[in-house]
């Protein structure tokens, strides 16, 4: 290598080694740690109210329900069995 791309070389790595520091010690993401009760908290859902649950049946194998999500919302459903019992 001419001495001339050895000055050039040098500087680059240079400026760059420079800019990966202040990269690294003043914008990057440090580690946070976060206690594990946070953690579930942030998913804990309020508990269910079952007082709402409405079973109506249909036929002898077959239920219409209906109650109240955690989220408020009216939940509409039908659970139907099989009519033999070896299925069970």
């Amino acid at each position: 290598m001419p001495p001339n791309d050895r000055k050039v070389f040098g500087y680059t790595s240079l400026v760059l080694i420079t800019g990966f520091l202040l990269w690294y010690f003043f914008i990057a993401l440090k580690p946070v740690e976060i206690p594990q009760e946070e953690i579930v908290n942030a998913y804990r859902y309020p508990p269910i109210q079952t007082e709402s649950v409405e079973l109506k049946e249909l036929d002898p194998n077959s239920f219409e329900i209906t109650f109240r999500s955690f989220d408020g919302s009216i939940v509409n459903g039908q659970i139907s069995y099989p009519e033999n019992n070896e299925a069970m």
